[in-house]
């Protein structure tokens, strides 16, 4: 008689296969997928391992495989990626927001913060984010075998590991359905902002504008976290805005976006400028691993000059675009730090300083305009 194939065997059996293809999470990609197929909660497998599945349930789960060998991003296929505690869409448009990218949030919405003139004279502590360590993608410690611990043992693991990493428990990698239902939202403003363009009113609140905003995570957490403020994003990409729009109804519906080439369109002043540009080499993108190579958005990714080509036109525009006291924050690769902080004090900027992401890594390069 064939063995039937129970969660446990078709978890072991997509774990040997990607490891098996060199895939550099197995085990976690197995469970996401297969929670993501029969629309259930990760942490629910761990409790039904010796469940027999049905016809239909395992040809949902061989299409899923089918797409991870082909080294498709998981976060593509499960439709979305949480960013700062919420879930984003994401699709082939946009890149896969990065925990490294909040390292860019958690200092823009400090300088938000800071003092009226925009001067932060200490730098705040960097507060752990509430997302799997960022390298290497996707994995979790301590991967073992299935028949190491049994299913009360495993769903006891999964708890620890989401108290550990501050989720609420059974949170972690919650189907799209469900994270929807769980997602904070943010209150609508009792006064909605000016259309972006306008002179800013008195006594509003903080005008942000956010370039190459992609999937929109970074200008709709800033919204999300400080409902005061006036949100403008812009992007080359019409079908990234699209995604974006539709994450922005989710958490922050406020936010303007507008269609252009970084500063098309957007008339300043503005107390905050973000951007997380292109800045991979030509020569590097090859490189990049597959899920990156082959299946994220170029457009998004690559950038002439050895990379600066998009950084060096935000430097030497940001400054007509900035208020008095405001400040420019772009994310840079890494080994980019120097040069773009270069690049600032060229154009004027003062206070120049970089930002480690959490792998120590000079991630975040900041100025700020005097005059």
């Amino acid at each position: 008689m064939t063995e039937p194939w129970t969660l446990r065997r078709i978890l072991r059996w997509m774990q040997d296969d990607f490891e098996a293809r060199g895939l550099a999470s197995p085990r976690l990609d197995a469970e996401l997928l297969v929670a993501h197929a029969l629309e259930v909660r990760r942490i629910q497998l761990y409790m039904e391992l010796e469940r027999p599945l049905t016809e239909t349930e395992l040809g949902a789960i061989r299409a899923l495989v089918k797409r991870r060998r082909a080294h498709e991003p998981v976060a593509y296929i499960l439709g979305e990626r949480e960013f700062w505690s919420r879930p984003f869409e994401v699709g082939p448009a946009v890149l896969i927001p990065r925990p490294d990218t909040e390292t860019l949030v958690e200092r823009a919405l400090a300088v938000l913060a800071g003092p009226s003139d925009g001067r932060v004279t200490e730098e705040p502590p960097l507060d752990e984010p509430s997302l799997d360590p960022p390298s290497p993608p996707d994995t979790v410690e301590g991967e073992q075998t299935y028949e190491l611990l049994d299913p009360l043992d495993e769903a006891q693991a999964l708890l620890e590991l989401d108290e550990r990493d501050g989720l609420a428990p059974g949170s972690r990698d919650a189907s799209p359905a469900e994270e929807d239902a769980a997602s904070p939202r943010d209150a609508a403003p009792a006064d909605a902002p000016p259309p972006a363009g306008s002179p800013p009113r008195s006594g509003a609140g903080p005008r942000v504008l956010d370039l190459c905003t992609g999937s929109g995570c970074i200008a709709i957490t800033l919204a999300a976290e400080r409902p005061d403020a006036q949100l403008t994003a812009t992007d080359l990409s019409e079908e990234a805005l699209a995604v974006a729009r539709r994450n922005a109804e989710r958490h922050a519906p406020r936010v303007r976006f507008l269609q252009g080439d970084l500063f098309a369109g957007a008339r300043g002043p503005f107390d905050l400028i973000t951007a997380n540009p292109p800045y991979v080499a030509e020569a590097d993108h090859a490189q990049l691993m597959p899920e990156v190579a082959r299946h994220e958005p170029a457009l998004a990714l690559v950038a002439p000059d050895g990379g600066l080509a998009i950084l060096k036109r935000i430097a030497r525009e940001a400054p007509r675009h900035l208020a008095p006291g405001g400040t420019l924050l772009v994310e840079v690769g890494a080994g980019q730090a120097d040069a773009v902080a270069a690049l600032f004090r060229e154009a004027g900027l003062s206070g120049v300083r970089t930002h480690a992401d959490l792998g120590g890594v000079d991630r975040v390069v900041e100025g700020r305009l005097d005059r």
